[in-house]
């Protein structure tokens, strides 16, 4: 009861929440709606011009298009603003079509207007210049005005004409102008609703001048030069843009166009930005002048003072030419046209009607003035020190201080002042003025620069300019020389020397050199009134200093300068007191070094002694290397390395090396020890020190232990158990060595290529003895002494058979525990049999066939044309009857002989079939066939075969052969024609016992323990072991007949699952078999730059196409930069390239590549380009490119 009653509250509850759930649903609704309902309605008027907040002041943005104020398109967006949830989209209108999200919208094409979609990040309006060019293409011009709002203001007003050039349209990213001119399709606006609005008014023009339009122009006698322009801005009116421009003849007058006019007389002018009505005749407005007007010159007197009007004459000019002053006369030249005036130049005018007037110019003629600047006081008064000349105006006054009139020392000469100056009036030739200067005073003192006694007077009062003789010098100076031994224990006889310096004559400054000799002449040695102070210049003197002081142990280099210096001197130029210091050289002597080895017994032996050179008080060391002696090391603490060379040579430095110890360890390299283990304790000692090896039992599978040996794998000893062996001078490991052992077992697997050439049939294992470590084919070659291991497997397997390939040969080693076993694939050798008939003593070819190596061939009663066939001659000369089976071994040559058979009367066979012809049950036997061949259960034998051979199971004879054929019930027996030469013996149908298909005895695969190869197999007993098989089927094709082989050949194909490695790539076999192959690749075994993946590889004979890069196969491939992927790839892997951060380059050569799994080159060089062959289809490299941007 509690049950139901909590069953019955709990449904009542879903119940009330099911019913306030669809309450919600349906009131939430209204209230949006009536929520929507204060939105005010929205017109294209509105665009760009309704900005506010609030929802009953929505903003309107879009783009509106109008021609002739007629609406065409409009497209816009609906936003509104509150505080509390600030702008809302509400919805957007396409010319009518309306949607209330941000999706793109779109009405037809041909439509001018669309609008994109929120993601669109080119713009949110979209114009499409070609169809919004059907708005005017019946108009022959026409303008766009382009106003643009933001935020309900207007922010341009922009008009475009489709006459101007492209450089006087509006701004690219929204003119709509260029839009249409080039059928470009642009987009303008931003998804917000403070984008601007564009509002486009096409207006249709005229030309004016076209006699279709409505506006008439009547020229008053005259022609159009020019069209203009006029653009509908009303429905009836034009606004004109561009006036047209009129010409009229001349006649005996000029006529001027004076404009248009609303009326042949009067009326109202226009001009440009006029309106007009339509209909309207526009009237040009002519004015007459005369041809020939009258012209006045002026003659202008140009001066400082102002121009003065010379004279004025009149001449005529054309109307409307180019009137100059030269037409009066513009020669140059003083006083040819006003005396004393040149003439400078003249202006021109465009002759009008009346009042033209130009200009001619002229100015005074000029002369020249000649100053002279000369000396007036002191011993060179009258003396000349410059001129000027400059041009001056006829008849004005001239005068020096033109020049200038500084009266400072050498404003203008130096050394000299200036005074005055001259004047004079300016005539016919010009004058001469002159400027007067004087030079200054100055006195000379002379300064002995010594302190050894002497005295001379001033020269004082002389003049700047003028040549003086100095008093000769009357100063003495003497040097002193200190002599220094510069060492303590040095001893010197003389100490000081005395030169005297000899006067070389007068310097400007203390330190400068001589300038003025003693006595000689000066001139002008200041520019100032001052004294100048000329200073005795005093040469050094060469003195030889001969003094030699001793010192014991060194020896004399000198004297210098420099007490530090190390290079010495005799000869000394004194200019001053000096003091000279004595340089001592070190002298060499001698020192000894002894070199110390210890002895085994760890006493030293003195090995060698050196006697060295060095200078006295150098400090010496011994350059020995620390490994000088190999096995020995340097005894730094009781060795004397370093010392101070003495005078007496009796420095010593001793050298010791001791000997270092080193270990012997062993390395039994693989093998095992028989005996204690610790018998290969290493062993220790010192250097050169005998040891004895250890006498320790080893053994190693497939090797003989011959002693020990320094070199891991080496087959030669370098000592034998129980041997003393001498420490070499390093650590040692001792490899034990090992002997191949050469009676090693190993077996070969022959698989032998069918007669078809489709599969493969195993054959029997051949038993082998060979030498450990090897391989295969080394071994084969010794063992056959051949340079070539195709010789090998001649001799082997015989000479029909040919290496498939010998890979397994090269890479398989024989190994030492007797288990290597190698497969190996033969193929049979092609030949041709040719049959050829001789006519006439001349070989004439009749067919060739083509024949493989073990197949067993029957000869043919008929080739082509050619029958009445009673045998064949082969190249030996022996006769082969037709039907006569051969095992083929080689091309050969066959003869046909032939004979003509003579007619006989044809009867019908009336017996019936005898008992023996009965097919046996569940048996079918072909037309055409005859002989005693009956087929086996499953077999069915091939048209036209004769003879008694019986193929072996799975084999047919070949069709065209002869035997006695023995119809079938009800059908008829025709006679053979009669041979007259030789005579085919009469064959009889004899029962031939029923074959049964026998299996193939199952082989052991134990190596039996002969260790020689087995004998070559023959063809003729190949059908022993199933090798036989069928030559041709009639009427099948190759998927027939390797169905057939499926079983015999399915050893030929490498197993699915198999990893192989080809040329370092690493492949994985994922489907194998007759119909279909292939292999995906899983990696590479060693890192490389460059990796090409092949088309296809070779395996047995048989080709495996290369369809997938697997999972990490290129993974984190540190030094791999590009791959070229072969032309069968049809997927890559997940993270087939992850990571290898240096591949730079894919190159794709596939048109199959339909799969590129996540991640594929994830991680790799951040330069990573594709490159595409020919062969790679445009829908493979859209998906490689698709692939390679999700993939960042």
């Amino acid at each position: 009861m509690d049950k139901q009653l909590f069953l019955m509250k709990r449904m009542i509850l879903l119940c009330v929440v099911c019913v306030l759930g669809f309450l919600s649903l349906i009131c939430y609704p209204a209230k949006k709606a009536k929520a929507e309902e204060k939105l005010p309605t929205v017109m294209a008027a509105d665009i760009g011009k309704r900005y506010g907040k609030g929802l009953s002041n929505p903003c309107v943005s879009g783009v509106r298009i109008a021609r002739n104020n007629y609406m065409k398109a409009y497209a816009y967006d609906v936003y509104s603003y509150t505080d509390a949830t600030g702008w809302k989209f509400h919805f957007a209108n396409l010319f009518g079509s309306r949607r209330n999200d941000k999706e793109a919208i779109k009405i037809r094409d041909g439509f001018c207007l669309g609008i994109g979609d929120d993601m669109e990040c080119r713009g949110r309006f979209i114009i499409y210049g070609k169809w919004a060019k059907d708005l005017i293409k019946d108009y022959p011009c026409y303008s766009i005005k382009t106003t643009r709002y933001q935020k309900g203001e207007m922010l341009s007003l922009e008009y475009e004409y489709s006459t101007d050039s492209r450089a006087n349209w509006t701004d690219s990213k929204y003119s709509l102008m260029l839009a249409i001119a080039q059928e470009r399709t642009y987009y303008v606006g931003i998804h917000s609703p403070d984008r601007v609005s564009y509002w486009y008014d096409l207006n249709p023009g005229i030309f004016l001048g076209d006699e279709e339009d409505d506006v008439t122009l009547n020229a008053m006698g005259g022609e159009m030069s020019e069209k203009g322009e006029a653009y509908t801005e009303l429905s009836n009116q034009y606004v004109i843009h561009k006036l047209p421009v009129p010409v009229r003849r001349r006649d005996r007058n000029v006529y001027l166009f004076d404009g248009w006019y609303t009326s042949a007389d009067g009326g109202v002018k226009l001009n440009e930005g006029d309106f007009i009505e339509k209909g309207v005749t526009l009237y040009a407005h002519w004015k007459a002048v005369p041809k020939k007007c009258d012209v006045t010159c002026i003659d202008v007197l140009q001066t400082a003072g102002g121009e003065e009007v010379l004279g004025t004459t009149t001449f005529q000019a054309e109307y409307g030419e180019l009137a100059s002053g030269s037409a009066i006369g513009c020669s140059t030249g003083s006083g040819i046209y006003y005396p004393g005036r040149d003439y400078v130049g003249c202006s021109d005018s465009i002759v009008q009607a009346e009042g033209t007037v130009v200009y001619r110019y002229f100015k005074n003629a000029s002369r020249n003035v000649f100053c002279i600047d000369v000396v007036q006081v002191g011993p060179d008064a009258g003396q000349q020190l410059g001129s000027h000349l400059w041009q001056a105006e006829y008849g004005t006054t001239a005068s020096g201080e033109t020049i200038g009139s500084d009266t400072s020392v050498g404003a203008y000469y130096t050394g000299y002042r200036y005074i005055y100056s001259s004047m004079k009036q300016v005539g016919d030739d010009g004058c001469t003025v002159y400027r007067y200067f004087t030079p200054i005073m100055y006195n000379i003192e002379f300064v002995s620069g010594c302190a050894s006694g002497g005295s001379m007077s001033v020269m004082r009062n002389l003049y700047y300019g003028h040549d003086y003789s100095l008093t000769m010098n009357s100063f003495i100076n003497k040097k002193r020389i200190t002599l220094d031994t510069n060492a303590p224990e040095a001893s010197s006889d003389t100490k000081f020397l005395t030169v005297y310096s000899d006067f070389v004559g007068w310097a400007e400054t203390a330190t400068g050199s001589a300038v003025y000799y003693d006595g000689g002449s000066v001139n002008g040695l200041t520019s100032q009134e001052e004294t100048v102070r000329l200073y005795a210049v005093w040469s050094g003197r060469e003195a030889t200093v001969d003094v030699q002081p001793k010192r014991l142990g060194y020896e004399f280099a000198g004297w210098s300068l420099d007490k530090e210096t190390s290079a010495g001197a005799k000869q000394f130029y004194i200019e001053k007191d000096t003091t000279l210091y004595a340089v001592w050289t070190p002298a060499p002597v001698d020192y000894h070094i002894e070199y110390y080895k210890q002895r085994l017994d760890k006493t030293y032996e003195r090995v060698s002694t050196y006697t060295m050179k060095a200078l006295t008080g150098e400090k010496v060391q011994v350059g020995a290397d620390k490994d000088m002696f190999p096995g020995f090391y340097l005894d730094e603490g009781s060795s004397k390395l370093t010392g101070i060379v003495k005078a007496d040579g009796s420095l010593i430095l001793n050298v010791y090396f001791q000997r270092r110890e080193y270990n012997v360890s062993f390395d039994p390299d693989g093998g095992s020890v028989l005996t204690d283990i610790k018998a290969l304790d290493p062993i220790f000692g010192l250097f050169e020190q005998s040891v004895v090896l250890p006498e320790a039992q080893l053994q190693k599978t497939g090797y003989i232990f011959d002693g020990w040996t320094i070199e891991k794998g080496s087959r030669l000893a370098a000592g034998r158990p129980g041997e003393t062996y001498a420490l070499p001078n390093h650590d040692l490991v001792l490899y034990a060595c090992w002997l191949p052992r050469e009676d090693i077992r190993y077996q070969i697997i022959p698989y032998y290529e069918n007669l078809n050439g489709v599969g493969y049939v195993k054959g029997e294992t051949v038993d082998l003895r060979g030498t450990t470590d090897l391989s295969v084919e080394e071994d084969l070659m010794q063992m056959y002494q051949t340079k070539d291991v195709a010789e090998s497997i001649h001799k082997m397997f015989g000479s029909g058979y040919r290496l498939a390939d010998k890979t397994a040969l090269e890479q398989t080693t024989i190994a030492p525990d007797g288990t290597t076993c190698v497969e190996i694939y033969l193929q049979r050798d092609k030949y041709e049999f040719n049959f050829y008939i001789v006519e006439d003593g001349e070989k004439q070819n009749i067919e060739v066939q083509q024949v493989a190596y073990g197949q067993k061939y029957i000869m043919p009663e008929k080739i082509k044309d050619i029958e009445y066939i009673i045998g064949y001659l082969d190249e030996q000369g022996e006769k082969i009857l037709p039907g006569h089976v051969m095992m083929v071994k080689g091309s050969c040559s066959f003869e046909i002989c032939q004979e003509i058979p003579t007619p006989v009367p044809t009867e019908k066979a009336t017996n019936p079939p005898s008992e023996t012809e009965a097919p046996v049950p569940g048996e079918t036997k072909k037309p055409g066939t005859g002989g005693t061949d009956i087929p086996a259960p499953g077999e069915t034998t091939k048209p036209g075969i004769g003879g008694t051979d019986i193929p072996a199971p799975g084999e047919t004879t070949k069709p065209g052969t002869g035997g006695t054929d023995t119809p079938a019930p009800g059908e008829t027996n025709t006679p053979s024609p009669v041979v007259t030469r030789i005579p085919v013996p009469v064959r009889t149908n004899t029962p031939v016992p029923v074959k049964t298909n026998t299996p193939l005895p199952v082989r052991s695969t134990q190596p039996p323990a002969s260790t020689k190869p087995s004998a070559s197999p023959d063809p003729s007993g190949l059908d022993k072991d199933g090798m036989s098989v069928i030559s041709t089927w009639t009427g099948a094709d190759s998927k027939d007949i390797a169905s057939k082989l499926a079983d015999s050949a399915v050893d030929a194909f490498v197993k699915k699952g198999t990893v192989v490695t080809k040329k370092g790539i690493r492949y994985k076999v994922t489907k194998s078999g007759p119909k279909t192959r292939s292999v995906s690749v899983i990696g590479i075994n060693k890192n490389r730059g460059t990796v090409r993946i092949p088309a296809q590889i070779s395996m047995r004979g048989y080709s495996y196409p290369v369809t997938k890069i697997g999972k990490k196969a290129f993974a984190q491939k540190k030094k791999l930069t590009r791959v070229i992927v072969g032309r069968n790839v049809k997927q890559i892997g997940r993270k087939a390239f992850y990571n290898s951060r240096k591949l730079s380059r894919i190159s794709f050569e596939s048109a199959k590549l339909t799969k590129i799994e996540k991640g594929a080159w994830k991680g790799c060089s951040k330069r990573l380009r594709f490159t595409f062959s020919k062969s790679c289809g445009m829908k493979t490299k859209q998906y490689i490119l698709k692939r390679n941007m999700l993939m960042k």
